[in-house]
């Protein structure tokens, strides 16, 4: 038996994206429709684009999940369940670059950029503040030239991103190592599109950007 498609449908727009992309959602044993943001809930799932009209959709077309087991399933108010998502994905973007600084795999500022070998063909994503200066994110995408392959994304502010990494403010990171360039750029894409914001990837593939999104 080969290992199951990572591409899956959303049963709102039924474009496809690789499920990390997607929000999945799960019917818990007491029958309530549940938000899985790890993808680790045990049971059977269906998959929505990470915008709150699909969600919204969703939750009107309460025919898509007639024959999902003996019990009949119980919704959330939508207003509870796009606070539930917006507060989910950001916690989920802010542990993982947390983790990240922890793990010493997250470098705040542009000395990482500007001492950085451009031989160093390691993953490398770098995290933009949506308030820095023209400035300073002029200077980060002179910096990035040096790096055909990194990606980068505008998100956040600079308070946010500093209380993720035990700072004050902070205006640019730069992730490294796969595991947690993979995680970052994923939850930030589902982020970006849930909060009506372009998204701003690079180079891994399975991280593109979901259908509709603008790329830089």
């Amino acid at each position: 038996m080969g290992l199951a498609s990572p591409v899956r449908s959303c049963v709102v727009t039924r474009t496809t994206a690789h499920r990390s992309q997607l929000l999945r959602f799960v019917v818990d044993p007491a029958g309530r429709l549940m938000e899985d943001l790890t993808g680790r809930f045990p049971g059977r799932a269906i998959y929505v684009q990470p915008k709150p009209e699909h969600v919204t959709a969703l939750l009107k077309r309460r025919t898509l999940l007639r024959g999902w087991g003996q019990k009949p399933v119980s919704f959330p108010e939508e207003q509870e369940l796009l606070q539930r998502l917006d507060r989910g994905l950001s916690r989920r973007l802010l542990d993982g670059i947390g983790l990240a600084r922890r793990a010493k795999q997250a470098w705040v500022g542009v000395d990482y950029l500007a001492t950085r070998s451009q031989q160093d063909d390691r993953p490398l994503l770098v995290l933009l503040a949506g308030d820095v200066s023209e400035h300073t994110r002029e200077k980060v995408m002179r910096l990035l030239r040096r790096f055909p392959h990194a990606g980068w994304m505008a998100l956040l502010d600079r308070d946010r991103l500093g209380g993720a990494l035990g700072e004050n403010l902070v205006a640019t990171v730069a992730i490294t190592g796969q595991s947690f360039v993979e995680r970052i750029t994923t939850d930030a894409v589902r982020w970006l599109a849930f909060n009506g914001s372009a998204a701003v990837v690079a180079h891994h593939p399975s991280c593109s950007p979901v259908d509709g999104e603008e790329v830089v």
